[in-house]
């Protein structure tokens, strides 16, 4: 029998963009859990589709762990399923990879369709457990704000994805959290078609290094971006993570 997540799309139920989710990461102690809801009556289809660093198809090992599913799909770029209505699926990827697998993903679907990630580090030996949540970006913005602290014992990551089909120069430009001057000049990011970007925020722009404000992403027109933010607190030689969701410029 044909699992359930590969059977063959109707034609009558045509996909749309149903938001794009700006990082994942799979392996090196960290693990990336999709939530995929139909809120609908009928039943509604979805895709997502994976990306590395260089726009490139991404495969990476995806598993179904809820109680009466259990399936494994092994390494996959593309992953389909057909949603019950008021359904929800949790599509669960964790690389035995120990660096990771890092990129971002397309959410493709029908009617009635929407969703969220979430980010579990538990470090290789499983004991660290720290959780992030991450909605899908749905605007067409092409500037968007995080805020970023790397003073003292916090520090922030960033990661950007590029949505379109041709590359992009991505200007990041950093500012003072009290006086709202720039900390330097915009540093531009160049990515290519469908590529991706993450790293520790000091190291995209080096001026945010001990300072605290915000980082501005971005695109010239007709570009269009995802963007996220994850805060870190160190404690010790453990640390606390959150989300920084990203605020539309314009």
């Amino acid at each position: 029998m044909t699992p359930a997540a590969w059977r063959t799309f109707s034609p009558a139920q045509l996909l749309s963009d149903a938001g794009s989710l700006a990082h994942f990461q799979s392996g090196g102690g960290w693990r990336t859990t999709f939530y995929l809801f139909n809120t609908g009556q009928t039943t509604s289809l979805v895709q997502l589709n994976f990306y590395d660093d260089k726009g490139q198809d991404l495969p990476i090992p995806i598993r179904l762990t809820q109680v009466g599913i259990a399936i494994s799909y092994g390494s996959v770029s593309q992953f389909k399923y057909t949603l019950n209505p008021g359904s929800v699926l949790q599509v669960e990827s964790d690389s035995s990879d120990p660096t990771g697998t890092t990129g971002w993903a397309k959410l493709q679907a029908g009617s009635n369709v929407t969703g969220y990630l979430i980010f579990r580090y538990a470090g290789l030996d499983g004991t660290a457990v720290q959780e992030a949540v991450v909605t899908p970006e749905t605007r067409s913005g092409k500037s968007y704000l995080i805020s970023f602290d790397n003073t003292g014992s916090h520090f922030t990551s960033a990661a950007v994805a590029n949505l379109t089909n041709q590359p992009v120069d991505i200007a990041m430009t950093a500012r003072d959290a009290l006086t709202g001057l720039p900390l330097g000049p915009p540093i531009v990011l160049p990515l290519p078609a469908l590529g991706h970007r993450a790293d520790l925020l000091k190291v995209l722009v080096a001026n945010t290094a001990n300072s605290s404000g915000t980082i501005e992403f971005t695109t010239p027109s007709p570009g269009q971006i995802a963007v996220l933010g994850l805060r870190f607190t160190t404690l010790g030689s453990a640390f606390a993570l959150t989300s920084t969701p990203p605020i539309l410029k314009q």
